[in-house]
């Protein structure tokens, strides 16, 4: 689930047709534009290819090609360029306009990537490797970062200071790195494995979540735990699968199997807690003025106003 940039909350009157494939990713981006990666999710795909659609035609603007599966796509802050890295480590960046490919870098065990807010440089990191910070203009690695049992499993750039988050493979810690020389600035310690961590839109927090359902914030300021959220241990289903983080906000929404908890990053206090039950939540996404909350599973998407809590659409479709 992905929400589309520029004040529409909803978008109703383009169908994009492609290869039928029975999940997709993508990436929204600004100038009204978003790549799909058919092979992202599934390991057993191999697509060898993301296609740049245009979101107001519903037309597809650029097929961009690897010789290997498509792993990871994503769209330059300025909406220019794409980024995209395939499973035999090739990294490819490509004009968004005209789908001429402008650089390529090989990085072994490379499958994912993500792009500096300032278009500059991209983190790259993949299994049984350390994380690599790359030169956009140049294609060079700039410095490496390695966790303690050397794999970085989950990474994440701070929008707004020169700092990087990750986390290794079952692994209690986090970890945050400097940019410019990837040196280690503070390690954040859990009691349980680290299953996922966001950066927030807004000032230097960070929120991680664990094997056993608690979340928790930090000021990555000072690798400092802010607050901690337990959730019912007598519910079943305490698992925390994703947090997404509010556009310019203190608020996060981390989800369960058929439930969303909206949850204040700064005072540790939930907002919202809100229920798709009977249907299990696959994806969630906030619109873009963080008033909506959008949740998919298989065969329907439902919308919730977050302010109120009330359920306003159900979307349904075939499958």
């Amino acid at each position: 689930v992905a929400p589309v940039a520029g004040g529409d909350s909803a978008r109703v009157g383009v169908q994009f047709r492609s290869v039928p494939l029975p999940a997709r990713f993508l990436h929204v981006g600004p100038g009204r534009r978003f790549v799909e990666c058919p092979s992202c999710w599934h390991s057993w795909s191999d697509d060898r290819m993301a296609i740049v659609w245009d979101v107001a035609s519903g037309e597809p603007l650029e097929v961009l090609r690897h010789d290997s599966a498509v792993r990871i796509a994503r769209i330059f802050p300025l909406g220019d360029r794409v980024v995209t890295c395939s499973g035999d480590g090739v990294v490819n960046i490509w004009d968004a306009d005209t789908g001429m490919a402008l650089r390529r870098i090989v990085v072994k065990h490379i499958t994912n990537v993500e792009v500096f807010p300032n278009g500059r440089r991209l983190l790259a990191w993949g299994n049984m490797t350390a994380a690599k910070v790359l030169d956009v203009r140049t294609g060079k690695v700039e410095c490496s970062i390695a966790e303690r049992r050397k794999s970085v499993r989950i990474a994440a750039i701070f929008p707004h200071s020169n700092k990087v988050a990750t986390n290794g493979y079952q692994d209690v810690f986090a970890s945050i790195w400097g940019v410019g020389s990837c040196k280690l600035l503070h390690r954040l310690e859990h009691e349980e494995w680290v299953s996922g961590l966001v950066v927030l839109d807004r000032g230097d927090k960070l929120v991680t979540h664990t094997a056993d359902g608690t979340v928790y914030s930090w000021d990555a300021s000072i690798g400092r735990r802010s607050h901690r959220a337990v959730l019912d241990q007598s519910r079943a289903m305490h698992w925390v699968h994703g947090v997404v983080p509010f556009p310019a906000s203190d608020l996060t929404a981390f989800y369960r199997l058929a439930s969303i908890v909206v949850w204040n990053a700064t005072s540790g206090k939930t907002h919202q807690e809100l229920s798709a039950y009977p249907h299990w939540i696959k994806g969630v996404a906030v619109g873009p003025g963080g008033d909506l909350i959008f949740a998919c599973n298989g065969f329907a998407m439902t919308v919730w106003e977050v302010h109120s809590g009330m359920q306003i659409h159900v979307l349904e479709g075939d499958y």
